[in-house]
């Protein structure tokens, strides 16, 4: 049993006799001032296997009274917030949060008797039940935001899975999928990576698409043909790679080249996913014309068909950018991601070397080098995250150098709050480089889980 395990149970233990009692917990806390041996009792149930206390005073501040039904307020937050934290990194802030409630707790265990000590000793005690709180709410959010994204993955994959066996699929899911992608976008919601083992192809195949529906997301409100009709895009990202579910999702797995044989069945794909939508949703052409054609290259040196840029129809040119773009930032078993300024890089000079649609590919310019989401290494060392990015088209210094929140120093030490900075109205300093999501695991999970999960 896990100590964050053995701290709940005792909690429930004392929810139980609460309510054996009859007696709410702010009525309870006001009886108990003036019977110290039973509070200290109440209280050393949190930690039965530590070393005996003194008992409280007789009498307890209304101050400290507060103290108390705070701290238990938020351990019955934290356990409601244990089953949430379902990776390393939301388990092991959780656990510290939780050590940091029951330190607080035992401070008040040593309360001297005077009230006036009482009134000086409940400062600490206060700013240590903030900081509780402070870390409740962003376990929260952080445990809920992974969530949505880990259930958007289990879904999709699961309707992927059924395309692929000819089962019938509801349409109306993708749009509203890719509505809700849409609307993140709009507000400026972070761009994240998604990532899913190998191990599992449909949800790795799955991971990928709404990496691709998250580029485009953000790219078609740009361009003339898409911006009134945004949904068909970011749809069709969802289900341009189906034909990966069966014989190609092995090369998902494999971090050594791809042989012959492997690189034949893969290159099949596009082909064998248009086939099945064409089963599913016969009247999606359009779509099934885009995802036909995603592989190919307008220099006719792409796949199944080799077609060239005329015959490229417009949809499957922007697919392929997005596609390039989101495969490049996506950690893979035969390489690591790269950061998003060199996947920028590398797209377009894709496309000036033919791989690519230029125009489409120059679209991505909008998402600035460093998009909103992305962690980075400032030029003195400090940790920020890029919340706001300016018109690329406009300024092109200033689209390398966006708004960020700092959130350590330059010895990796948090800030007890993010500092907000305009790089482009800087004199000096900037971005030295982007960090992996292994390194923002590293550097973060323990001061804040939302960018490291």
């Amino acid at each position: 049993m896990t100590a964050t395990q053995g701290l709940l149970e005792r909690i429930a233990g004392l929810r139980e006799r609460l309510a054996i009692t009859g007696e709410q917990p702010a009525a309870l806390a006001e009886r108990l001032t003036h019977d110290s041996a039973e509070l200290g009792r109440a209280l050393r149930s949190l930690q039965p296997t530590a070393p005996a206390l003194p008992e409280l005073p007789r009498e307890l501040t209304a101050q400290t009274r507060r103290l108390l039904q705070d701290a238990q307020e938020l351990l019955t937050e934290q356990r409601r917030l244990a089953p949430l934290a379902t990776n390393d990194v939301l388990s092991d802030y959780h656990k510290h949060t939780t050590t940091l409630l029951e330190a607080a707790l035992r401070t008040v265990q040593g309360f001297p008797a005077s009230a006036e000590a009482q009134v000086k000793a409940c400062g600490g005690v206060q700013a240590m039940l903030a900081v509780a709180k402070d870390r409740c709410g962003i376990l929260d959010r952080a445990a809920r935001g992974h969530a949505v994204r880990e259930r958007r993955i289990d879904d999709l994959a699961r309707r992927l899975t059924d395309i692929a066996a000819a089962r019938a699929v509801d349409p109306t899911w993708f749009a509203e999928l890719a509505d809700q992608l849409l609307d993140e976008a709009r507000r400026g919601e972070p761009m994240r990576t998604l990532a899913a083992s190998a191990d599992v192809p449909a949800r790795a195949v799955a991971a990928h698409a709404i990496n691709v529906a998250q580029v485009l997301a953000r790219l078609v409100p740009h361009d003339f043909e898409w911006s009134t009709r945004p949904l068909t895009p970011v749809a069709a990202a969802l289900l341009m790679d189906v034909g990966r579910m069966g014989p190609a999702a092995e090369s998902l797995k494999s971090a050594a080249p791809l042989t012959t044989e492997d690189r034949r069945t893969l290159e099949c794909h596009p082909a064998r996913g248009a086939a099945m939508l064409e089963v599913v949703f016969p009247d999606s052409a359009l779509t099934c014309a885009a995802v036909l054609a995603h592989h190919e290259r307008p220099d006719g040196t792409g796949y199944p068909n080799g077609s060239t840029a005329d015959e490229i129809p417009n949809l499957a040119k922007l697919l392929r950018v997005a596609d390039h773009y989101a495969a490049l930032a996506s950690e893979r078993p035969h390489r690591p991601a790269v950061d998003r300024r060199t996947a920028l890089t590398e797209t377009l000079m894709a496309a000036e070397q033919g791989l690519l649609d230029r125009e489409y590919a120059e679209l991505l310019t909008h998402l600035s080098l460093h998009p909103i989401g992305s962690i980075v290494e400032l030029t003195d060392g400090r940790i920020a995250a890029v919340i706001a990015v300016h018109p690329a088209r406009t300024n092109v210094r200033a689209a390398s150098r966006p708004v960020v929140a700092v959130l350590t120093d330059s010895f990796g030490l948090p800030y007890p709050k993010p500092e907000y900075l305009d790089l482009a109205v800087q004199e000096c300093g900037g971005i030295e480089r982007g960090l992996s999501r292994a390194e923002c695991t590293r550097m973060l999970g323990a001061c804040d889980p939302e960018y490291a999960v």
